[in-house]
């Protein structure tokens, strides 16, 4: 039904990112996610201790939050104050530094803590001790406590992919059965950042399996997800699969969000599936995208 295009060049290496670049004690190794996140597709990216996010941090005055009774008892007054008092010198890896021991001492207020903060770049900076922190844990505590951090999609995404992207490949119809019942924007962000990061089996399955969940956000960025992650990995399997399948809408916005790249990659491939999308203004849309795209990158090769 759709004339769909073999032979795109897989870079997938171009979705994955590199993980926190410093924390405060050197004894404690920063492990590496393996999963990208959605900065690849124009959302924040994992954030680092780099001179750039410092400059985006406030600068004066205390660090605001909502008070809530894990923050009330005089422990949890005393860590604060001394993180505001290092804030305020803008004494930054003290205030990881300090965030750790918290973190180490009651998780349960310092992840409070920062689930409250009310400045958007706030819950950020104290991202790196969290991804550590929660990767000690085992699946369940980890899991039973990112649902604190929901509150804060993207920093409960950054902390919890590799941990729920192993349950994925362990317990895939658990996983993301638990997914369904998450918080949504938290579980939209977890979803496509994990299926695209290759945790979902790159099959009819798998695939399958996902269009029967109730339509929505979440089913539809683990279709995108899964599709976009396909596409890079395995775009024979996936071309055979989708010339003899139902089309299903979900498949062009995967097919944009893969044009990005492909078109760089193997622009006339990319322009192939940029004209397999169904939906009319959609597919004009990514012929013109895959166009433009081409006329500036290989402007020796360009031909339309």
């Amino acid at each position: 039904m759709f004339k769909i295009c073999t032979g795109i060049a897989i870079l997938s290496a171009c979705f994955f990112l590199i993980l926190h670049q410093l924390i405060s004690s050197p004894k404690n190794a920063k492990k590496e996610s393996k999963f990208p996140s959605e900065s690849d597709h124009g959302s924040s990216s994992h954030p680092s201790k780099s001179t750039s996010r410092i400059e985006q941090l406030p600068k004066q005055g205390t660090i605001s939050f909502q008070k809530n009774k894990a923050l009330l008892n005089p422990s949890s007054q005393e860590a604060i104050a001394t993180i505001n008092r290092l804030w305020q010198e803008q004494n930054y890896q003290e205030v990881s530094s300090h965030f750790e021991k918290w973190l180490k001492r009651n998780p349960d207020a310092a992840i409070s803590f920062v689930a409250n903060l009310q400045h958007p770049y706030e819950p950020m900076h104290f991202t790196p001790e969290l991804f550590v922190f929660f990767n000690t844990l085992s699946r369940d505590e980890a899991l039973s406590s990112s649902k604190v951090l929901q509150k804060k999609p993207e920093v409960a995404v950054s902390v919890i992919a590799d941990v729920y992207a192993n349950f994925v490949e362990q317990e895939q119809t658990a996983a993301l059965d638990w997914l369904l019942q998450q918080d949504s924007e938290f579980a939209q962000k977890l979803g496509y950042r994990v299926a695209l990061g290759g945790a979902l089996e790159n099959d009819s399955e798998s695939l399958a399996q996902i269009l029967e969940f109730e339509k929505g956000p979440i089913r539809e960025n683990l279709v995108t997800g899964l599709v976009e992650s396909w596409l890079l990995n395995e775009p024979d399997e996936i071309t055979e699969h989708l010339n003899n399948s139902s089309w299903d809408p979900i498949y062009d916005r995967a097919i944009m969000n893969y044009l990005d790249n492909a078109a760089i990659v193997n622009p006339a491939d990319a322009l192939s599936w940029a004209e397999s999308i169904a939906e009319e203004n959609l597919r004009q849309e990514a012929i013109k995208k895959v166009t433009l795209i081409w006329q500036e990158s290989n402007p020796a090769t360009f031909s339309r």
